[in-house]
């Protein structure tokens, strides 16, 4: 079970790369404070809804995306280990490896390189992943690692988190959130639609697969 969970978690978070890229490379926040705790409903439709909040001690907005699907816990990991069925969700990733896997495998690191359009550079992505989970829950934190010394096309600050929770019956709520603290060039009052639309296309696509 753990190792068909971390192996979905890969594929997740390659496909989610797309929304921290968009976050990382372009967003710069300078906004009013505003409550950290509060979520704003920014998008619904199709069954997925897409959120965000202030985070004042950043100064940077977190996303979230949150969804439901009647199925199993076995069967929703099953299905995210599977490449074949993602690969409409997947979005600029050239590269990439899991590797440094703990020997529980509830720990392990991932590297990512994102294609990026000219004029920009591409950009790598290096997370350190934490794993948990119980027959009712499962919990995947993402990190990202520190740059390595001279190397600027690395996106820092990423901090993100997968939540599958039994609901109802046999439901299951799927929610993922992340943010960066990370600065980009473009304000936020000009991103933010963007990044909401393609999160929800993102989740969207995965939960009618699912």
């Amino acid at each position: 079970m753990v190792f068909i969970l971390r192996q979905g978690v890969h594929i997740i978070l390659k496909s989610t790369l797309s929304i921290v890229l968009l976050v990382s490379l372009f967003h710069n926040s300078t906004v009013s404070a505003q409550s950290k705790s509060d979520w704003v409903l920014k998008k619904e439709g199709d069954g997925v809804n897409i959120y965000r909040r202030y985070l004042d001690s950043l100064k940077v907005y977190e996303y979230k995306g949150e969804f439901e699907v009647k199925s199993s816990l076995e069967r929703i990991l099953k299905f995210l280990k599977d490449d074949e069925s993602n690969l409409s969700c997947l979005n600029r990733a050239l590269k990439f490896r899991a590797f440094e896997i703990d020997e529980t495998q509830q720990s392990w690191k991932t590297y990512t390189l994102i294609d990026i359009p000219w004029p920009f550079n591409d950009k790598e992505l290096v997370t350190k992943n934490n794993l948990y989970f119980t027959p009712s829950l499962a919990l995947i934190s993402m990190t990202s690692v520190d740059k390595i010394e001279g190397n600027e096309n690395r996106i820092t600050g990423v901090k993100g988190e997968w939540r599958i929770e039994k609901s109802t019956g046999s439901d299951w709520t799927i929610s993922y959130q992340v943010y960066t603290s990370q600065k980009g060039v473009l304000p936020e009052w000009f991103l933010s639609p963007f990044i909401v639309s393609q999160y929800h296309e993102f989740l969207k696509c995965i939960s009618s697969l699912m």
